[in-house]
């Protein structure tokens, strides 16, 4: 019985550690190293929340709005991690890193088959949400994606703009 559970034990940590490669993270962070003195939270949604990730079984959504250099990078990628340690399948990408790799997907006849594999994505982050702006062709990329998460996955925006200028990252070239 001892060998069994070793066994099963084993085989946890391995998929694991494949969750957090495939996921892509920059770097390794956990919520244990953050600090929350410049975060507020809305009413209706707690640390709690955000460190159980509650909102993920749920397929609901997160934005991680501020200035830069208060961490929300770090609390996206706590939240990655943590996603993967509990079983989830994670893909981090910063906004340019994922229109890029779609438009690249496109033009090689790939798009579906990527497309298809964030499908399968329990949670998905997008860092530096409007960081830069997005062509037309990029914009209607990533809109698909987003529309393709729509009630099927949660999603994890990080973003210095407010939601009002969220229109102006989007070139109409």
């Amino acid at each position: 019985m001892e060998l069994l559970q070793a066994e099963l034990t084993f085989r946890d940590e391995n998929r694991r550690k494949r969750l957090i490669k495939r996921a892509g993270f920059p770097t390794y962070k956990t919520f244990e190293e953050y600090s929350y003195h410049c975060v507020k939270f809305p009413p209706v949604f707690s640390r709690e929340e955000l460190e159980t990730l509650e909102f993920v079984p749920g397929k609901k959504n997160l934005v991680l709005y501020g200035p830069v250099g208060i961490g929300k990078t770090h609390m996206a990628i706590a939240a990655g991690v943590k996603a993967c340690n509990l079983g989830y399948k994670t893909k981090f990408y910063t906004v340019t890193e994922l229109v890029l790799k779609l438009a690249e997907s496109r033009k090689n006849g790939t798009l579906e088959r990527l497309l298809r594999d964030l499908r399968s994505l329990d949670l998905l982050i997008l860092d530096e949400w409007g960081y830069v702006p997005v062509d037309k062709d990029g914009s209607q990329l990533l809109f698909r994606v987003i529309s393709d998460s729509y009630e099927s996955k949660s999603l994890i925006l990080t973003t210095n703009l407010e939601f009002s200028k969220w229109g102006g990252m989007h070139n109409a070239r």
